[in-house]
């Protein structure tokens, strides 16, 4: 078998035409190895020895851009540097200038509405795991269209099963590195067993999350509870609902919850950067609520709407 040897030129043009069978969902990134920022996506790369790219060796962020307004942009940039923070991982840029990088990329993505991801990695050199190989962190911000979450599910609610895959030891678990081989896990549980989530459960029997969202409950006695964040990421759209929903419940608070607890909650919910607030119908193959979205879930996806825009900064 032969195998050709390509040049740039040959390789450009493979990208293009792989990009004209797919979606156009990448609209611009920065990247601080190439110094500046490109709206073609075949130039949207990342060095193959980057530590992020071989060893998961970063940490990242995930930001909702809805109507010209980044929401909860500090909270993410806030945990992005106290992740990186946790591993060791210098930030090469500052919190404002990395917020000043985020709105020149929007500019170049020419949209009203986005996701945002932010990487910062160890940095390209070697193969090896030694973070001392590298020649310097790096940052990457890439600016894509949003992927709508299922409307339906806001009507029907969603299923949640329970994750035979390990949780992550409590470090890991608190830090949002890319490491994310569990989560990936998680995720291909969910679709195999024809579930919308599946959440993970600790040694001692309490629940966590799932693979990329939080999960909370309603009380009988109108409580709002949390899994504790002992096993947990600090979701920040959940630390945010536990603030909206004060006014709304009994008390809001975050403790150890068992399957037990979510199996007799009036209401459980699904908490997202990208999906907002949705209500799970069906637990550990139990109906929630009557196999119904209840108030609390209406209450609560109106009021993550109605802060997208008063709560948005940038």
């Amino acid at each position: 078998m032969k195998v050709s040897i390509l040049t740039l030129e040959q390789i450009l043009n493979q990208f293009k035409k792989s990009r004209q069978k797919s979606p156009q969902t990448y609209l611009a990134m920065y990247s601080s190895w190439l110094g500046g920022i490109v709206t073609d996506p075949e130039l949207m790369l990342i060095p193959i020895d980057d530590h992020l790219v071989h060893r998961g060796d970063g940490v990242f962020e995930a930001m909702k851009y809805y109507e010209r307004r980044l929401y909860l942009a500090d909270e993410h940039l806030n945990r992005l540097l106290g992740s990186a923070e946790k591993i060791s991982l210098p930030v090469p840029n500052t919190k404002e200038e990395i917020r000043t990088l985020i709105v020149e990329t929007l500019k170049a993505a020419k949209t009203d509405n986005a996701v945002i991801r932010m990487f910062v990695s160890r940095g390209p050199g070697g193969f090896g795991p030694s973070p001392y190989d590298s020649c310097g962190s790096q940052l990457y911000i890439i600016v894509t269209n949003p992927k709508p979450f299922d409307p339906k599910k806001y009507e029907t609610g969603v299923r949640v099963g329970i994750s035979k895959i390990a949780m992550k030891d409590k470090f890991f678990a608190t830090v949002k590195t890319c490491n994310y081989l569990p989560n990936v896990m998680m995720k291909k549980e969910s679709v195999d067993n024809n579930w919308d989530f599946s959440v993970n459960i600790s040694p001692e029997g309490f629940v966590g999350e799932s693979a990329t969202e939080n999960i909370a409950m309603i009380s009988q006695s109108n409580e709002f509870l949390i899994p504790s964040f002992k096993y947990t990421l600090r979701g920040t759209t959940l630390l945010r609902m536990m603030t909206l929903a004060k006014p709304h419940c009994h008390s809001v608070k975050e403790r150890d919850l068992t399957i037990k607890d979510f199996l007799n909650a009036k209401e459980v919910l699904m908490c997202g950067t990208t999906m907002g607030i949705v209500a799970v119908t069906e637990f550990d193959g139990k109906k929630i609520s009557n196999g119904k979205p209840g108030a609390f879930a209406d209450q609560f996806a109106k009021l993550f709407k109605e802060d997208l825009l008063s709560y948005s900064q940038l």
